[in-house]
């Protein structure tokens, strides 16, 4: 559902949580950070998505020029959507909220249930001296993991 309140009303926090909210866009532009991506492939690495759910996120997040779809002539015709340079200006974020939740589960459950669960290890570390407030063993050069199937940080 697109958000009614005009964004200049807005304080800059409800706006950006307006924009992120729900239960899938996150994830959607979790996805897409990594590249470019046809709809079929997003629907298939985010699992358990509608493919009415996914075309109105897709749809909201155009409007609000987070993404741009791109259609190619070709036969059959292929879409791909990618981040705008506005939806890229998150990514740094998105990629501190997936290592934020390491830590969590590390945190939270050290050796317990969460530990146990398949590593999903991303392939490229990331240095986390940009993240602030963690312990300094959290800032250093780690690789990111996550346990939800649906949010892979690959």
């Amino acid at each position: 559902m697109t958000k009614t309140t005009a964004a200049a009303a807005q304080c800059p926090m409800e706006l950006g949580i307006n924009i992120l909210s729900g239960k899938w866009k996150l994830k959607i532009l979790w996805q897409i950070s990594k590249g470019a991506v046809r709809f079929h492939e997003l629907q298939r690495r985010l699992g358990g998505i509608t493919t009415k759910t996914l075309t109105q996120q897709l749809r909201e997040l155009e409007v609000q020029r987070m993404i741009e779809r791109t259609v190619y002539p070709d036969s059959p015709p292929r879409v791909e959507y990618a981040l705008t340079e506005l939806g890229g200006s998150i990514a740094p974020d998105l990629k501190a909220l997936c290592d934020w939740g390491t830590y969590y589960r590390t945190a939270r459950d050290p050796g317990g249930s969460f530990a146990r669960r398949p590593d999903r290890s991303c392939k490229t570390p990331y240095l986390h001296s940009t993240l602030t407030g963690l312990p300094p063993r959290f800032q250093a050069e780690t690789d990111c993991k996550t346990v939800p199937r649906m949010i892979d940080c690959r």
